[in-house]
């Protein structure tokens, strides 16, 4: 029997390197005209906190809407039940609603919103993907049955067990869509699903922001006056797209999607102010 001395050893097992996350490489992708041709989403009204000044809420409310579409469009295929329970849940979305969701249904509707809108945005180039096209589904169905059982709760829900039936069934629906968008967010090119959600969801509110803070930025590159594809990511605050970028990696790595995603949607926040005298491609 041989020694350990004449135990042939393995090489060593190094860790796959996971490419680093690049923000500048995402924003670049957006396309100004592509933006403003793209129909508005339904409501950028927003029932979930947001500091700064407003555009981080408009990225929120638009990731939302896009759940509220989703219950839109499935109530056709709904049972009467099931359809009376997503109406009462789509009238406490709305903007006009005295009545607001708990803010842990809301960030789990404003996640999987996002990350839906960054399938459809991925399948603009790739429309017969099965990977996607089942990432999409499984998405859309766990959205769906947390928004009927949010709707036949007895009062407006918080998404927390509260010692009856409808309750538990909505707490443990919202469990099952966590582990879906994160099962969903991890499948794919973390690169490309940024990417894709930042021209989705993050590019309207960044031009919003631009509009304000930097307008001579925004006219020049719309007037022909500089490059016909300007670089976005200038006009957005370098320290806080490295802290961005890095966050994201981070949470990436433990396998939180959802926490990744929500500082994606603050890029609107990050556009810098003009200075007064400043050149328009500064």
């Amino acid at each position: 029997m041989p020694g350990p001395s004449n135990v042939q050893l393995s090489a060593p097992i190094r860790p796959v390197a996971i490419p680093a996350f690049d923000l500048v490489k995402a924003v670049r992708s957006i396309k100004i005209e592509e933006v403003r041709n793209a129909p508005p989403p339904t409501f950028t009204y927003c029932q979930v906190p947001c500091s700064g000044d407003g555009y981080f809420q408009r990225a929120v409310g638009h990731s939302i809407s896009i759940c509220y579409d989703i219950f839109a469009e499935s109530r056709a295929g709904l049972s009467h039940r099931e359809s009376v329970a997503l109406n009462r849940t789509m009238e406490w979305l709305g903007p006009r609603s005295a009545e607001h969701i708990g803010l842990r249904m809301l960030h789990l509707l404003l996640y999987s919103g996002a990350l839906r809108a960054a399938l459809d945005e991925m399948l603009k180039t790739a429309p017969t993907d099965r990977a996607l096209l089942g990432s999409k589904r499984k998405l859309e169905a766990a959205i769906l049955r947390a928004g009927v059982r949010a709707g036949r709760c007895p009062k407006v829900p918080d998404g927390f067990f509260h010692g009856d039936e409808k309750t538990l069934k909505l707490a443990k629906s919202l469990v099952s869509l966590r582990k879906c968008m994160a099962e969903v967010a991890l499948k794919h090119d973390k690169q490309e699903l940024f990417s894709s959600m930042t021209r989705a969801v993050v590019a309207r509110t960044i031009l919003d922001s631009a509009a304000v803070r930097a307008p001579g930025r925004l006219n020049a590159s719309t007037g022909g006056q500089v490059e016909s594809v300007p670089d976005i990511s200038k006009w957005l605050a370098w320290e806080l797209i490295e802290e961005t970028e890095a966050k994201i990696d981070r949470i990436m790595e433990l396998g939180q999607p959802e926490y990744a995603i929500f500082d994606l949607l603050k890029l609107g926040e990050y556009v810098l102010r003009e200075r007064q005298g400043q050149s328009a491609d500064a």
